[in-house]
């Protein structure tokens, strides 16, 4: 795969399967997207490099999560490389402890 143009940034948890990405994020690195607030949320068990993203825009006062393949309206994720143990930690400490006015 191609490396992006410079005036673009990919960031991902994983550089090795995903060879486009130019930041690799660890749980709780925190970037800015425009006037958005981002921090990265380690949730290995799909996949052991998954991240998710909590999203802050203060001027609007919203906040949102982006859970990619660990929850869906249906339910969880399906573990593919972890196990119970990093789902429950991913669902029950991490994006079940968000704020109250987060958007899923």
């Amino acid at each position: 795969m191609k490396k992006a143009q410079n005036d673009i940034q990919i960031y991902g948890g994983d550089a090795k399967r995903i060879e486009a990405i130019d930041t690799v994020l660890e749980d709780g690195h925190k970037f800015e997207l425009g006037s958005l607030k981002v921090t990265a949320m380690a949730t290995p068990c799909h996949t052991n490099s998954h991240i998710c993203y909590f999203v802050e825009d203060e001027a609007n006062k919203q906040r949102a999560v982006f859970t990619g393949d660990t929850l869906f309206i249906g339910g969880c994720g399906r573990f593919f490389e972890g196990d119970a143990t990093q789902m429950h930690t991913a669902l029950n400490q991490k994006i079940a402890k968000l704020p109250e006015d987060t958007v899923c």
